[in-house]
Parts: structure tokens; sequence; C-alpha cells
């Protein structure tokens, strides 16, 4: 990781680190690719500049279970600031983690 964006990653006391998102997107590959894979294009199919929790409350339509799905497994796991988080900073992390599982990288594709 870049030293530029380790703090980024980390957090403090102020700003919840970006590591959480990782190890969300990285835990949910792991437990269930198939899940994993319809995260990955829900959220990919997102506009950057959009917040996360806009993108959950307000999904396109016939993708409800995946942006339900997505809330029911972040409940608990991250803080009302995480969800203020830019679909562009998921999106980051989405290309990082993607690239440790076949499965994603080739529906992707």
């Amino acid at each position: 990781m870049p030293v530029n964006e380790l703090a980024r990653f980390e957090g403090s006391s102020n700003f919840p680190g970006e590591f959480r998102v990782a190890m969300i997107l990285l835990a949910q590959q792991i437990s269930s690719p198939h899940r994993a894979a319809q995260w990955l294009e829900f959220l990919a199919d997102q506009p950057p500049e959009a917040r996360l929790d806009d993108a959950l409350l307000n999904p396109p339509e016939g993708r409800h279970h995946v942006a339900n799905g997505i809330k029911e497994a972040l409940e608990g796991l991250i803080t009302d600031d995480a969800r203020d988080l830019l679909i562009e900073r998921v999106q980051h992390w989405l290309a990082i983690v993607g690239r440790f599982s076949f499965d994603l990288t080739r529906r992707r594709a």
C-alpha cells in the first residue's frame, strides 16, 4: 500500500479507516463467492460520487435483494460515518480485493 494512502486505510479516532471495507469484502468473498460476485457487480455499477448509504437505500430496479443483503451483512460492522463513504472508495477496494478471486475477476471480464 502506498504510504500516502496508509492513514486513510488505517483511520483514526476521528475518521473510520477504509480497512473495514476491504475486510468485509474479503470476508464475503471467502464465505460466499456467489454473493460476493453479486456485491461486486452491484457496487461497481453505482455512480462513484454516490454515498454507500444512498446506493443501499435506493438501489436500481430489480437489485433490492442485493442491496438488502449488503445492508444485513454490514449491520453492526460499520459505523454511520462509514455509510457516508463515497462509492468511489468502495470501488477502489473492489478492484484490489477482487484480484484475490479467480471467480470474481472472471465474472467482471
